[in-house]
């Protein structure tokens, strides 16, 4: 602590660390937020997972438990691209190419 005065930490992961997995990803980050929560700090956690529906909400409520603040953000970005959005594509592509 600096000064006595508790730090705040924000971790932005893509996937929830808890519980241990073999990822690696919560075997990695989750001892480290339990010392920060023993040691007075406050911790966020954003949590971006790459499938929306790949995490556990019993996971994230055993996080909240702990006192960690976790916010997960639907990601969109890595989502297949639909066959307009690939149509769109392809002419954006051929037009910027032909001089008419």
């Amino acid at each position: 602590m600096q000064g006595n005065r508790p730090l705040k930490f924000l971790f932005i992961l893509g996937s929830v660390p808890y519980p241990a997995r073999k990822s690696g990803v919560s075997i990695r980050y989750l001892p480290i937020l339990i010392e920060l929560l023993k040691l007075g700090h406050s911790v966020d956690l954003v949590i971006s997972p790459k499938d929306n529906d790949s995490y556990a909400k019993d996971d994230v409520l055993n996080l909240e438990k702990m006192g960690i603040s976790v916010a997960l953000v639907k990601n969109n970005s890595l989502a297949s691209p639909t066959v307009i959005d690939r149509l769109r594509y392809f002419k954006n592509l051929v037009s910027s190419c032909t001089p008419y």
